[in-house]
């Protein structure tokens, strides 16, 4: 091997060390950025697919979040037995762990039973029990009152 043959071989691999190395920081900033939002002292909400009803509001877990038409801004009409079966997405902190551009849309309110639960929107967002996998939308159009929510 020449000498010009190895000074372009020792040169290839820098370049090729240099490149790995960014595309290791750039995965390594993507990591820290959600691991940030999940250590966040609320409860977090995502986006998720909703497949034919598009991107849709999930839990931290992936579970489908809902909406129910008789509620009224930062107020459940949602109680009792109706809080069964769809339970009301409670705060665990005073604030709510979410994507950026969406995050402004979240308020945290007093239920009736003294209880904190999250809004989006104004609208009081909840889990609809037999929905009982990530993913799915059971609750969807449930008496032409409950919706799943739309980012």
């Amino acid at each position: 091997m020449t000498t010009t043959m190895l000074a372009t071989l020792q040169r290839t691999s820098r370049l090729l060390t240099l490149a790995l190395m960014g595309v290791l920081a750039v995965a390594t900033m993507a990591r820290y950025e959600a691991v940030s939002v999940a250590r966040a002292d609320g409860q977090n909400v995502m986006v998720g697919d909703g497949g034919s009803l598009g991107a849709i509001l999930v839990d931290g877990q992936g579970f489908t979040l809902y909406t129910f038409d008789p509620d009224e801004p930062n107020k459940s009409n949602c109680n009792g037995s109706c809080a069964t079966t769809w339970p009301p997405l409670m705060a665990t902190g005073d604030s709510v762990a979410a994507p950026d551009d969406i995050r402004d849309n979240f308020s945290i309110f007093t239920r009736d039973d003294g209880s904190m639960q999250i809004a989006y929107k104004g609208r009081p967002l909840y889990r609809f029990a037999p929905d009982t996998e990530p993913g799915q939308t059971k609750g969807q159009g449930v008496g032409g009152v409950w919706f799943v929510v739309q980012p």
